[in-house]
């Protein structure tokens, strides 16, 4: 009896070890531990569990998994179906805000009860760099389409130039192809005088989206000539340099200002 009564001891006292081992672990882990029973009514969380979705264990203990998991179908949420390798979905926090988890876990039996443990891990930033990942990728492909269509750009206005029999349809040509992959809705050109070299005067070479709401546009600048000293055409022929006017309308020094603006532009390059 004594040799029953001293066996006995060293199996409580191993299970005690054991036990006080496993809940150390438990609790002490970074990414949330919560077991339930065949039903799917938790029975018991560790700390961390607490700390990501902000109940007290007393909150949660009694509750149906899918408190926590409202994405989760009925039938999922009965019988451990919710614990797969490494599945994701998306929780409810208490105070209303979404939690991106991943959740995996395995089936126990006790007194044999089926019961089962979930380890619970919050993939916020994990996703977050999938999200930038995504987009940086998105960026970069854009970019290259872009470039590529600069590039096909390039090479049409080069074929036109070398295909044209005047200056005059290089000109319409190249500034319809320009304007349609620039979506411009007004493209225009001016040149130097025969007479005067130091003024430009209009060609008569327009690229019109709407000819009508650019009629008063198209008018005014047919009697228009450009100096140097003023407008855009004029620093920009004075400094030989593109120039890319962001607000017309704070451009104080435009000769057309008022038309351009009354036809509803707002930036000109």
């Amino acid at each position: 009896l004594a040799m029953v009564a001293f066996i006995a001891g060293q199996a409580i006292e191993q299970l005690f070890i054991h036990t006080g081992r496993y809940r150390a672990v438990v609790d002490t882990a970074p990414d949330g531990v919560v077991t339930v029973d065949a039903d799917g009514a938790i029975e018991s969380v560790n700390p961390a569990v607490e700390c990501l979705f902000g109940y007290s264990a007393d909150d949660l203990i009694g509750r149906n998994i899918r408190m926590l998991m409202p994405e989760l179908g009925e039938g999922e949420s009965s019988g451990g179906n919710f614990f797969g390798a490494g599945r994701e979905t998306v929780a409810l926090r208490k105070n209303g805000s979404m939690l991106p988890i991943q959740i995996s876990g395995g089936a126990f039996e006790l007194d044999g009860e089926r019961h089962f443990t979930g380890i619970v891990r919050d993939i916020t930033q994990r996703k977050r760099y999938e999200t930038e990942l995504k987009q940086l990728n998105q960026t970069l492909e854009k970019r290259v389409q872009q470039r590529t269509e600069h590039v096909q750009l390039l090479q049409d206005v080069a074929v036109i130039a070398n295909e044209a029999d005047t200056a005059e349809w290089a000109m319409q040509a190249a500034l319809a192809r320009i304007c349609g992959h620039m979506d411009w809705p007004v493209g225009h050109v001016y040149w130097r005088s025969g007479d005067r070299p130091d003024e430009f005067v209009d060609t008569g070479i327009w690229e019109l989206r709407d000819a009508d709401a650019y009629d008063e546009l198209v008018t005014t600048s047919r009697m228009l000539a450009f100096r140097p000293g003023k407008g855009t055409i004029s620093r920009v022929a004075d400094r030989g340099e593109a120039e890319w006017n962001e607000s017309l309308k704070s451009d104080t020094d435009l000769v057309r200002r008022k038309v351009l603006l009354d036809c509803g532009l707002r930036a000109s390059m």
